[in-house]
C-alpha cells in the first residue's frame, strides 16, 4: 500500500515538474534581463542551489546501506521531492541554452526523474504481480546444479562468519559499514550472492526491464554527479573558456583557456 502510494506522489511530481519546466521556458522572454543571462550572479546561484539539490538523492541511497533507523518511506520522499525541486532549479539556472554541452546534464537529469517515477508506479505495479504469483513465477524452469549452490552457500556462510558474525545469511546484504570497515569482503559476499542468484535463475524470473531498472538508474545518476562535477570545475577554473571571450561575470578561481 505505501509503495503505491509513493508511486502516485511520484507521478504527481513528475506532472507538476514537467508543467513548471514548459512554464519557465516559454516565460523566459518575459523575465528580467539578468535571470535569462548566461553568467548572471542570479543564475550562477540558483546554479549551485541546483547542483546541491541534485545531488542530494545521493544520501537515500547511503542511508539505504547504513544502519539509520529513519523510515524508509521518509526518505524515499525526500530522495524524490530534492531529485525533482534540483531539476526544476537547474531548468532555470539553464535560462534555455539547450544548445551548450551542460544541456546534456539537464536531459540526463530527466531521463532521471522519469525512470524513477516509472519505476514506483509502472515497475512496482509489475513487481507486485511477480510476487504475488511466487509459486510458479519465481521457480526457475530451468535445472539447477544444486553441487554448485550447496558451495555458494557454505561459501556464503563461512564469508559471513568474518564480514558480520550475528547475520542471519538468508537475509544479510552488506550495508554501508560493512563496505567501509571490510570492503574486499563486502565485495566478495556480493558477488557470490549474484552467483547463487544466477544458478537458481532468480533473475530470470522477472522481465529485463525490472530486472536492470535499479542498474540503469544508477548508472545515469553516476553519469550526471561526474558531469556536474566536470560542469564547476570547468566554470571555476577554465571560465575564460567557458565565456568563449565574452565577459566573466560569475565567481571564478582562474580564467584558464581565455
Amino acid at each position: 500500500m505505501q509503495s503505491k502510494w509513493v508511486g502516485q506522489w511520484s507521478v504527481v511530481a513528475v506532472f507538476f515538474a514537467a508543467l513548471l519546466i514548459i512554464s519557465s521556458y516559454l516565460l523566459l522572454p518575459l523575465v528580467p534581463l539578468p535571470w535569462r543571462t548566461a553568467g548572471s550572479s542570479e543564475l550562477y546561484l540558483t546554479g549551485v542551489l541546483g547542483a546541491v539539490l541534485l545531488l542530494m538523492p545521493g544520501v537515500y541511497a547511503l542511508v539505504k546501506r547504513s544502519d539509520n533507523k529513519a523510515p524508509p518511506r521518509t526518505w524515499l520522499i525526500a530522495h524524490i521531492v530534492m531529485g525533482v525541486s534540483g531539476v526544476i532549479v537547474v531548468t532555470i539556472h539553464a535560462a534555455g541554452g539547450w544548445s551548450r554541452p551542460p544541456a546534456i546534464l539537464l536531459f540526463l537529469a530527466y531521463l532521471l526523474i522519469l525512470q524513477g517515477a516509472w519505476a514506483r508506479s509502472v515497475g512496482s505495479a509489475k513487481l507486485a504481480r511477480v510476487m504475488s504469483s511466487r509459486s510458479s513465477a519465481l521457480r526457475s524452469e530451468r535445472p539447477v546444479d544444486k553441487d554448485a549452490l550447496r558451495r555458494i552457500l557454505a561459501d556464503k556462510t563461512s564469508l559471513l562468519a568474518q564480514l558480520d558474525p550475528s547475520a542471519d545469511e538468508a537475509t544479510f546484504s552488506p550495508g554501508l559499514g560493512h563496505w567501509i570497515r571490510h570492503p574486499i569482503l563486502a565485495y566478495a559476499y556480493v558477488r557470490m550472492a549474484h552467483a547463487e542468484a544466477m544458478i537458481i535463475g532468480a533473475r530470470a524470473t522477472v522481465s529485463r526491464d525490472l530486472g536492470n531498472w535499479r542498474r540503469v538508474h544508477l548508472l545515469m545518476a553516476a553519469m550526471l554527479v561526474g558531469g556536474i562535477v566536470v560542469h564547476v570545475i570547468t566554470v571555476t577554473f577554465f571560465a575564460g573558456y567557458v565565456a568563449d571571450g565574452g565577459p566573466i561575470t560569475w565567481w571564478h578561481l582562474a580564467a584558464w583557456g581565455d
